[in-house]
């Protein structure tokens, strides 16, 4: 049984209006969730996940924001896969696999003035 663990970084927002922590105009604060998943076969190199939103009792019908999903792969290499969306009622995202690095090809951006 191969296992590996899947880590998502995600808010909501209030389920009532009004309801939000004094330091916060927005969704309520981020949370990481961690889970264990197993597998009976190595399922080769991730490309794209779906993210799904049951209708669970502990998953009420409010929106969800998911920054990102990331998978650590049985053999130890980490997935990232960036989602930076609400998930409104109960739907399915699919997510493409990136890394956020940019490529040789895109230059750094120069600053402008004087440098320190």
């Amino acid at each position: 049984m191969r296992q590996a663990w899947v880590r998502s970084q995600t808010s909501r927002k209030p389920e009532q209006p009004g309801l939000r922590p004094a330091c916060s105009a927005g969704p309520v604060p981020c949370q990481v969730d961690e889970y264990t998943v197993q597998c009976q076969q190595d399922l080769g190199e991730l490309i794209i996940i779906r993210l799904h939103k049951e209708r669970y009792s502990f998953f009420p019908k409010n929106p969800w924001y998911c920054n990102y999903v990331q998978i650590c792969a049985p053999n130890g290499r980490i997935y990232h896969f960036p989602a930076y969306q609400w998930m409104d009622g109960y739907e399915t995202l699919a997510l493409r696999e990136a890394t956020g690095k940019l490529s040789p090809a895109q230059p750094m951006p120069m600053p402008r003035g004087p440098l320190l």
